[in-house]
């Protein structure tokens, strides 16, 4: 279990992460939100290192959901609908991507069932050729980048029932990380009894 000081609330409010449901094969599916003036606010109000260090964190509380959950995998949303061009330019931003695709491939090689980038604008697709190539194949044909048009394609996987509603889903309410690793409580399974 992660313990340790409780993080500074700016990266829950500005790089919130979620669970709520599950994809069609039973994982609980995660959520981050992407939003270019967030990112910028953390980085400048917090630093890379305490990005990472949530990062890793939510990682860690992914492990623990699927070991509650009795699954070996998760399915990744990452809402990126409010990506710039600032994510491919800025070096500082560039950096703490690479530093997380190949920290996630490294020590997180087979949690990752599918993740699927939704809103996609094209900073994304840009971003992507950056760092496709530092992932292994094995990884990389996991991840699927989906425009503003997700639903149809999206819904193949994940039950619409299963989506928050900010994502086009009549989903369940979902669980949103705490910053005091104190407060954190695993949430149940959608119908567990």
């Amino acid at each position: 279990m992660f313990t340790g000081p409780a993080f500074n609330p700016i990266l829950a409010e500005k790089y919130p992460a979620m669970f709520g449901g599950v994809d069609k094969e039973g994982h609980p599916v995660y959520i981050e939100r992407l939003d270019a003036n967030n990112i910028r606010a953390v980085l400048n109000d917090v630093g890379t290192d305490a990005l990472f260090r949530w990062h890793v964190y939510t990682l860690e509380r992914q492990r623990q959901i699927m070991k509650h959950w009795k699954t070996d995998r998760i399915c990744v949303v990452l809402d990126a609908g409010a990506v710039d061009m600032w994510i491919v330019t800025n070096t500082q931003a560039i950096g703490f991507l690479k530093q997380i695709a190949t920290h996630d491939q490294a020590m997180y090689p087979e949690g990752m069932r599918r993740m699927f980038v939704v809103r996609a604008p094209a900073a994304v697709t840009l971003a992507w050729k950056v760092v496709a190539p530092l992932l292994d194949p094995v990884v990389r044909d996991k991840i699927q980048i989906m425009g503003w048009d997700f639903i149809g394609q999206l819904s193949e996987f994940l039950p619409i029932e299963h989506l928050p509603a900010e994502l086009g889903g009549k989903g369940p309410e979902w669980y949103s990380v705490p910053c005091d690793p104190a407060e954190y409580r695993i949430p149940e399974p959608p119908n567990a009894s």
